[in-house]
């Protein structure tokens, strides 16, 4: 180290840089743009198709009129259920793009605005210099604002490294590479250079000396290269700012990865600082309030440093601070750069107002109000009588609305009276913009209409399911123990380039089914009763050669059985000790062939497949089920079979999928109780005495009379002192009596109700589309003489 020069140090580092990424360029994944289908077409429609035109050509071909009528109902009854389908795959398609609206990384947007190499010009206005001079072009400009940010070093300004501190610092170790790792995210978005930290990591496992010796270098000679400081640069400007002056122009920069590489990692056992994107966190403790004043001097004057080094700089008039505590009797004086830090008792940290007092309801406030503006741009599209339809709306809120208000649910959710009445407000806008509704009409009911579950009980057990998987706590759902060491845990993630892909066929003519050189094996799961098992038939020469009959854990999941039965046919391949012999890997379970050809896994199952595969000379094929196919039969009469047996042979672990469905139920549960025992909403309980997920309804006549809540006038006598009498002077004027009794309305009942409408009730009519539409001509008659007088 001490004959290397500084010089030769980054000269190195260049070379050594250069030859990842051309090694990473030359080993990409080219993408295949030509010849794309639909993106919600999957190969299923494509055989449906298929079946669909044979079904056509087949009625069409025939002449006797019988048979041709026939087949025609059977292929028009087959052309909905492909049409709903279709529709059903476009939806499904529809709420992955709401899930990509929520981004997890939030570096994602400024990553793709900066690696897009999105031209920002437009936003630049006319400048001048500091001599007061205008700036013509926009290259300059963009310079002028790049250097009032990062200014230049000169050369007498960097610190030499001097050696009486070069022994201060211990050298970086094995292990606290690998702690760096551990702490940092996969999906940390890469440099300039496109290195992403999975691309770092395989580099130090490959040759750890050489990784190691390279960092340390980097210390002793006090060097950062080059190629690691270079960025992207992205100007956001600032709102409302004045663009003239480059201090409103916000930088964002796209860093490499190799700078956490160099961080120091000592840190107080009192004292964290945490910094994320342009914010800087520091928690700090102690034993009395008072001390803070001089406990903290030491962490800010370290980051002071840090800033300045960095060429950073840290406005402390807009630096705050709070204290946690019972009882504050005295702030305390704390300064930063010769300036007094203002006290708030709340602070906003990643998007979580946090209070001093950790009530959280001033984060809750806070999340009305954002809410209220979504909502407020989403009405533009969505009013009363016309709009985007319903369910579109509600699934813009599950996917999008829902999910802004959980976040960080996991830290401040309390289940606390105060809390658990303060959260449904959150989400009342939302759902009355879904059902066009009155104010007047309780929540609880809009929640049935919508088939919302209350956001308070969806907090409160996502809660308990991050408890369960990420904290490894366990917990009680149904009066059920949920075991978090029993929580099947899915493989890490690989980087594509590591991935392994398994490809499987259709067809079955390419395999010779009586050749005595090939194993066939047919595999098949099965869940009866709550109960799981699994069935495996060896076929050799089309000879019946062995079974195996395996009964799994109750909570296994019939996927889990489809795999785990591949899994025991490539282990019995295997104890053949021959891997040249052809085997030919039979099942009807699609979802487990897809997930074999993906290259991330879900799954451990699926990865021990792919592993043990690999020395194999196997091959997959899809087979349709319950088609008189022999050997999937007699996979699916053995899987049956293993579910009868007393004693459990394998555990598999619990699925997430189990998790989510025992939590959904008990959502359900907890929701059917409180709309059961409620004193609201009597009406429409009455219409809808069972809640229910999949209800949504939206009509802003037909809700008046699901709610009772609206134009008619006992309703309006109710809450306004209006006169309650119906116009005909004959009842009240509830929905009951304009629906079966008004005759005022006698004309529109006999139009548009069927003869026994009196025997029907309010639900059937509304589900009629006929009579849907007689009582939206009966509620517009009513609001026409309400409004009039």
């Amino acid at each position: 180290m001490e004959n290397c020069e500084m010089d030769d140090v980054d000269f190195f580092v260049h070379k050594f840089q250069d030859a990842i990424v051309n090694s990473c360029w030359k080993n990409r994944r080219r993408r295949i743009t030509i010849g794309k289908n639909a993106i919600w077409w999957n190969p299923f429609l494509v055989m449906e198709r298929s079946r669909i035109r044979a079904l056509r050509r087949r009625f069409q071909a025939t002449s006797e009129p019988d048979e041709r009528i026939r087949r025609k109902i059977y292929f028009k009854r087959e052309l909905t259920t492909y049409k709903i389908t279709c529709i059903e795959a476009k939806m499904a398609t529809f709420r992955d793009r709401l899930d990509k609206i929520v981004v997890v990384n939030t570096f994602d947007s400024f990553y793709r605005l900066i690696d897009d190499r999105f031209s920002t010009s437009r936003d630049l206005v006319q400048m001048s210099d500091d001599n007061g001079q205008e700036i013509d072009t926009h290259s300059k400009i963009r310079e002028y604002i790049l250097k009032f940010h990062f200014p230049t070093i000169d050369d007498d300004e960097i610190l030499s490294v001097q050696s009486d501190k070069i022994s201060e610092f211990d050298l970086i170790t094995e292990e606290e590479i690998i702690s760096i790792f551990e702490d940092c995210k996969n999906d940390k978005s890469p440099g300039p250079d496109g290195l992403t930290m999975d691309i770092i990591k395989e580099i130090f496992f490959d040759d750890k000396s050489l990784f190691i010796n390279l960092l340390n270098l980097c210390l002793y000679k006090g060097i950062f290269p080059k190629v690691w400081k270079r960025a992207n640069v992205a100007l956001i400007p600032k709102s409302g700012k004045d663009l003239r002056l480059p201090n409103n122009y916000r930088p964002i920069c796209l860093l490499p990865v190799w700078d956490r590489l160099l961080r120091d990692l000592n840190t107080d056992d009192k004292t964290k600082v945490i910094m994320f994107a342009d914010d800087i966190l520091i928690l700090t403790a102690d034993s009395a309030v008072y001390r803070f004043s001089e406990s903290t001097k030491i962490p800010l004057n370290k980051v002071s440093l840090w800033a300045e080094n960095h060429r950073l700089k840290i406005n402390p008039l807009k630096s705050v601070y709070t204290v946690f505590t019972r009882k504050l009797t005295r702030r305390p004086q704390i300064l930063f750069q010769q300036s007094n830090i203002k006290f708030f008792y709340e602070i906003k940290y990643l998007g979580i107002v946090i209070d001093n007092k950790l009530s959280w309801i001033r984060h809750l406030n806070y999340l009305k109000e954002k809410s209220l503006k979504l909502q407020n741009k989403l009405i533009r599209f969505c009013r009363a009588t016309w709009g985007i339809k319903p369910e579109v709306v509600k699934e813009i809120y599950l996917r999008v609305t829902e999910r802004i208000l959980m976040y960080g649910s996991e830290i401040w959710y309390r289940n606390t009276a105060i809390i658990n009445r303060k959260i449904p407000s959150l989400q009342r806008n939302a759902l009355r913009n879904m059902t066009k509704t009155y104010k007047t009409v309780s929540t609880l009911s809009i929640q049935v209409l919508t088939g919302i579950p209350p956001l308070d009980l969806s907090i409160k057990f996502h809660q308990e399911k991050f408890m369960l998987i990420k904290l490894k706590t366990d917990i009680l759902i149904n009066n059920e123990l949920l075991i978090a060491n029993n929580v099947n845990v899915p493989p890490p993630r690989v980087p594509p380039w590591r991935g392994h892909r398994i490809f499987w066929n259709i067809e079955q003519s390419n395999v010779n089914m009586n050749n005595e050189s090939n194993f066939n094996y047919y595999t098949d799961g099965s869940k009866i009763d709550g109960r799981t098992g699994c069935g495996i038939a060896i076929f050799r020469g089309g000879e019946e050669i062995k079974t195996l009959s395996i009964r799994l854990n109750n909570d296994s999941s019939v996927f889990m059985a489809e795999a785990y039965a591949i899994k025991i046919a490539l282990l019995e391949d295997q104890s053949l000790n021959d891997s040249t012999i052809p085997v030919h890997i039979f099942t009807d379970s699609m979802s487990v062939l897809k997930s074999l050809e993906a290259v991330n896994d879900r799954f451990q199952i699926i990865t021990d497949i792919k592993t043990i595969s690999k020395n194999l000379n196997c091959s997959f094929h899809w087979v349709e089920a319950h088609v008189g196919t022999h050997g999937n039969e007699r996979a699916d009469i053995l899987a049956k079979e293993a579910t009868y047996k007393d004693n459990v042979d394998v555990f598999l672990g619990t699925p997430r999928s189990l998790i989510n469905l025992k939590i959904r139920n008990q959502i359900l549960n907890s929701w059917q109780f409180r709309w059961v025992n409620s004193r609201q909403s009597r009406f429409t309980f009455g219409l809808f005495p069972d809640v229910d997920l999949k209800r949504c309804f939206g009509d802003f006549f037909i809700n008046q009379i699901l709610t009772g809540h609206g134009c008619f006038p006992a309703h309006e006598g109710r809450f306004f002192g209006k006169n309650s009498n119906c116009m005909c002077h004959t009842d009240e004027g509830t929905v009951s009596h304009y629906i079966y009794g008004c005759p005022l309305y006698e004309d529109i009942r006999r139009s548009y109700f069927p003869a026994n409408f009196a025997t029907l009730g309010i639900l059937d009519l509304v589900q009629s589309g006929h009579s849907r539409k007689g009582l939206i001509e009966i509620v517009k008659c009513v609001l026409q003489v309400s409004l009039e007088s």
